[in-house]
């Protein structure tokens, strides 16, 4: 007697239909047009908000993500996924979806990824845990384990279905924009170089806190590698030392063109005791082979400093 078609291919089908529709009630979605080029994402996606101009609406797009989808949560071994996800650079989410009884997906955020590759670029072994909750002890949201074998920590973010209502659904869409914009710039941060990364947590929210208004019992952190300071994560090695030495270079560049640019529009927020460390230390580096080459082409701006120093 002849086998019938295997149910399971049959459910995983209705489980891809079922995302792709809750999906596109708030982002643009893209997929893999054939099965060799479906390697570790089964949708592309682009939230949007809608904007209504003369009784028009529009749809405007913002944040991109990648997402796999997923009946269950068993599957917990990626390595064979490592490659795919250290170069992917949108964010990554792993999709539950539901389909019999509120037709829904759950949505458990990869954020922790680009921690987990800066401390180890090639690990053996990565493996997945699926939490309820942001965990406020581990913010870096991985562990370490020997022979470079890892545990990368998913935490539940959403959760969004075919009957959540219109003013949730924006809480929901909102949510999802700030973890994209979030684990966009750490992604960013790592691909240019720089290993300092944003952790924008609090008692499991997502916050964007100026540094200057932390508590001060976040400030001393320490962790081994990487440390955290305030709501970062540094990292040192992993291809930092390489980088280090010309982000640093960049940064002094780009503070003493913005000084420059601050003295000329609002002199009165300009501290001289800062403009003086800032020109010692310009006075010092300069002194340096590496860094007097890296230095030229700010001679006007600096200029600019020393005039308002010497006023």
């Amino acid at each position: 007697m002849s086998k019938g078609y295997l149910g399971s291919f049959r459910t995983g089908w209705e489980n891809e239909n079922l995302a792709r529709f809750i999906l596109s009630k708030f982002s643009f979605v893209a997929e893999p047009s054939t099965i060799s080029d479906d390697v570790g994402s089964d949708f592309f996606c682009t939230l949007f908000y809608v904007q209504e101009i003369e009784n028009r609406k529009y749809l405007v797009p913002k944040n991109s993500f990648a997402i796999q989808i997923k009946s269950n949560l068993d599957e917990k071994d990626f390595t064979n996924k490592i490659s795919y996800l250290s170069e992917l650079e949108i964010p990554f989410f792993l999709g539950l979806v539901n389909q019999e009884k509120n037709h829904s997906i759950t949505f458990y955020s990869g954020e922790g990824l680009p921690f987990l590759f800066s401390d180890c670029p090639e690990p053996n072994e990565l493996k997945f845990e699926y939490c309820d909750s942001p965990s406020s002890g581990n913010p870096l949201n991985y562990e370490k384990f020997p022979n470079k074998k890892y545990k990368l920590l998913l935490p539940k973010v959403s959760k969004i279905s075919l009957e959540l209502p219109e003013d949730k659904l924006k809480l929901e869409i909102r949510k999802l924009m700030d973890i994209c914009k979030n684990v966009r710039h750490n992604l960013a941060r790592r691909t240019q170089g720089h290993y300092s990364f944003k952790i924008d947590k609090k008692e499991g929210q997502y916050i964007d806190p100026p540094f200057e208004s932390l508590p001060s019992d976040r400030i001393a952190m320490e962790g081994t590698p990487p440390k955290l300071v305030g709501y970062e994560a540094n990292y040192s090695g992993s291809g930092s030392e390489k980088s280090f030495r010309s982000n640093f270079i960049s940064h002094v560049k780009a503070t003493i063109n913005n000084l420059s640019r601050l003295i000329e529009v609002s002199p009165e927020k300009v501290d001289k005791r800062e403009i003086q460390v800032l020109r010692n230390l310009y006075s010092d580096l300069s002194n340096l082979e590496f860094y007097k080459e890296k230095l030229k082409g700010i001679e006007s701006e600096l200029g600019i400093l020393t005039n308002f120093l010497d006023d």
